[in-house]
């Protein structure tokens, strides 16, 4: 339940900032707090999708063979 809401909040965060954020600049170069925030919240949601994808699952890397667990971390499984 927890991961559920955790990866709910950049998406909202990328919809409610414009509201929120009262900055009359409009260059991204003069609004590092703005641009700060979108990009965190792009490489969150990125984030978030990679360990949904990878957690519960078994794959090869690299000839290894690696399962994760249910909170994505990885496990290098024995003779493989």
């Amino acid at each position: 339940m927890l991961g559920l809401a955790l990866s709910i909040v950049p998406p909202v965060l990328l919809l409610v900032w414009p509201f929120l954020d009262r900055t009359p600049e409009r260059r991204p170069s003069r609004r590092k707090v703005s641009v700060a925030i979108g990009v965190s919240a792009l490489v969150l949601s990125l984030l978030f999708g990679i360990l949904g994808f990878v957690s519960e699952s078994e794959m090869v890397i690299f000839g290894q063979h690696v399962q994760f667990d249910i909170y994505g971390m990885p496990h290098m499984l024995s003779g493989g």
